[in-house]
């Protein structure tokens, strides 16, 4: 049987065409409708409620792409329920990367951000499946690179319950660009009645560079403890 060598050339032509076609469909038209789309929201809800009896609300969540190798993620609001309490509160979220490295395991932040985030530790512990295997887990190779990203927290909450002591974190204007900034408080409560309060704040103090965030051990740092006399 003779090659025939234009009829091979043709038909690697015809697949390369068929798969780029798909490949820029997938990437402009159907991953962003997948992720805004109820039957995702759907079948995720399900598979929440099946396995670890919670359910998620979500309201506003967009996807959109672009020419540049940029994605952009927008959620109004979300939260994540079990028997209608609710275990994360995020509100105005926004996160945006770029995947030009991604062939070199890497993905660069450009911004994240969010208005409120709001999480009890204590009762996601109680649902979410202890792992108890003895197996060491692979790690990813993959990297996120935090440089020249901007993040921005405007108040985070975690709180936690255990044996009628109650430990709260309020973390207000986490500003991450150039160096970190925030204001933290926490409070540790006993039987509802406050035991401890913590205060401190970082204003230009803790930096970031190639090797992640440095913290200057010669700066002063202001940090105010308060215990509570009970009566």
């Amino acid at each position: 049987m003779k090659f025939d060598f234009k009829k091979t050339i043709k038909i690697i032509f015809v697949t390369f065409v068929a798969v780029l076609f798909f490949v820029v469909l997938f990437y402009f038209l159907i991953l962003p409708q997948i992720f805004s789309s109820k039957l995702t929201f759907n079948y995720l809800n399900k598979f929440l409620e099946k396995n670890y009896s919670l359910s998620l609300s979500i309201e506003g969540q967009r996807l959109e792409t672009s020419l540049k190798p940029e994605i952009e993620i927008e959620i109004k609001k979300l939260s994540l329920l079990n028997k209608n309490d609710s275990l994360i509160e995020l509100e105005d979220f926004e996160f945006e990367f770029l995947f030009e490295e991604i062939f070199n395991r890497t993905i660069k932040l450009k911004e994240l951000s969010a208005k409120n985030l709001s999480i009890k530790a204590d009762r996601l512990l109680e649902i979410l499946p202890e792992n108890k295997s003895n197996t060491t887990k692979k790690t990813s190779d993959f990297k996120v690179d935090i440089k020249n990203s901007e993040i921005e927290l405007q108040k985070f909450v975690l709180s936690y319950l255990q044996n009628q002591t109650k430990i709260a974190l309020n973390i207000l204007d986490l500003k991450l660009e150039n160096s970190l900034n925030f204001s933290l408080s926490a409070d540790v409560f006993k039987e509802s009645k406050k035991y401890l309060s913590i205060k401190t704040h970082s204003l230009n103090q803790i930096f970031i560079n190639e090797n992640g965030l440095t913290l200057p051990l010669y700066q002063p740092y202001d940090i105010i403890i308060e215990t509570v006399r009970q009566t």
